[in-house]
């Protein structure tokens, strides 16, 4: 779900910045539409992933964006909020203690050795955790 928003982030960025990446391999958005080398290493940048605005041809420069810092690691300041809402809403389904999906109150109640208990408890957390996906790990703006 991460790697998915993570794509979805700059696959919108290169469609704000008139890149063409339609039928192309994302690791192709790496090696073809790139620029500004990193370090010593001489490893570029996807235009994608850390530009702003497309850089001039022959430039190894161009504006950064809000979704990286480096073009390696996300802006925390424009990530964090909804993968934080993400995972506290998937660990609410795990510890809720107001519903079926508790590990712990299946273990109380003795359910927990049952396979069907299991995978029924199982399906529940599945289902719960792909809500606080759809939810949170979207593009979609969140409604409060």
């Amino acid at each position: 779900p991460f790697s998915n928003w993570g794509r979805a982030i700059v696959e919108w960025n290169a469609n704000y910045l008139g890149l063409d990446l339609v039928g192309r391999r994302f690791s192709d958005w790496f090696s073809e539409e790139s620029c500004c080398p990193i370090g010593k290493a001489n490893i570029n940048r996807s235009i994608a992933h850390y530009c702003s605005v497309v850089p001039r041809p022959g430039k190894d420069f161009c504006y950064k964006n809000s979704i990286t810092n480096d073009g390696k690691h996300w802006c925390l300041e424009t990530v964090a909020p909804r993968t934080g809402a993400a995972l506290a809403c998937i660990l609410q389904c795990v510890y809720n203690d107001d519903n079926d999906r508790t590990v712990d109150k299946e273990k109380e109640e003795g359910g927990g050795n049952s396979r069907s208990s299991n995978s029924s408890s199982r399906d529940s957390i599945q289902a719960c955790q792909d809500d606080c996906n759809s939810k949170y790990l979207s593009l979609e703006p969140l409604e409060f």
